[in-house]
């Protein structure tokens, strides 16, 4: 080595301390992170404890509390509505639950209160209850109607000015009436709706069109093309064998096929009997 490479290694790295300041900035910022997302979990934890009246400081629900008996309530309204809570997904709804939740607001809502009552809590509290949920379920049911139409009444099967106008004003309604209600931020898809709803309202002018249902549809003939080929030993195979066959089942024509039921022996021998009297009644006319 020589004598100019030695001195070159003994001098520090000019990138060395650039390096050291970035990381410490960014070890600076991810404790903000952190102390930001403790901060906000603590919050929506307290806020959970004021809201169930009866969660404990992880947001639990007490047994034996208002929350508790709200929650069983509430599953049982729904049931008898028809309205089926998930078993995981944190006892989300599904699609078709959530839409015929928001078509029987009024009668499940009712229900609830009425059981609040029964339940001992104060007609002033079951109103205090059920009076939050309407200002956004009511705008809600309106989008749900209207976000999954595929034609409207405007030119080209489009939406006409005043079905835009119906759903933007119910965008904005749900806005205002989450926060009025529930006093918190809006979440992710809650922002999508009150902002972005409108906007691609205005540039589409439908939104029906663009809904998952169709993709979600590929899920059947996806199950039928996998339940075929599953015996393929061969990966490479199996999956040419699945591709092929997916693609079969789509622009395969549905067979007609004529459907023949089993009639009852009461009805076979009612039809009997009316063939037998309208051919006796034409044998006889013939003879006259």
């Amino acid at each position: 080595m020589t004598e100019r490479q030695r001195a070159a290694a003994a001098e520090p790295d000019g990138n060395e301390k650039y390096a050291a300041d970035i990381e410490s900035k960014a070890r600076a910022v991810s404790d903000q992170h952190e102390a930001a997302e403790t901060a906000l979990k603590d919050a929506l934890c307290a806020l959970n404890a004021l809201d169930l009246e009866g969660a404990d400081d992880e947001g639990e629900i007490k047994e034996g509390t208002m929350g508790s008996k709200l929650k069983g309530l509430v599953h049982a309204i729904f049931a008898v509505n028809g309205i089926r809570v998930q078993r995981y997904w944190m006892g989300s709804l599904a699609g078709n639950d959530c839409r015929r939740l928001l078509e029987k607001q009024g009668t499940v809502l009712e229900q609830i209160k009425m059981r609040i009552i029964a339940a001992g809590f104060g007609e002033e509290e079951a109103t205090g209850f059920v009076e939050r949920h309407p200002r956004v379920m009511a705008p809600l049911e309106v989008l749900s109607r209207g976000m999954r139409r595929t034609e409207g009444a405007g030119p080209g099967g489009l939406l006409s000015a005043k079905e835009m106008a119906e759903l933007k004003v119910a965008c904005a309604e749900f806005g205002a009436g989450w926060r009025e209600s529930y006093h918190r931020p809006p979440t992710p898809k809650a922002h999508v709706i009150e902002v972005h709803v409108p906007w691609f309202i205005d540039i589409y002018h439908i939104c029906g069109i663009f809904g998952e249902d169709g993709a979600e549809s590929k899920h059947v003939t996806d199950s039928s093309a996998r339940k075929k080929v599953r015996s393929m030993q061969d990966a490479k195979a199996r999956f040419s064998a699945h591709t092929r066959h997916s693609i079969v089942q789509d622009y395969t024509p549905g067979l007609a096929r004529t459907i023949h039921r089993r009639q009852s022996k009461k009805k076979k021998s009612s039809s009997g009997a009316f063939a037998a009297g309208h051919w006796g009644a034409s044998g006889s006319g013939a003879v006259v």
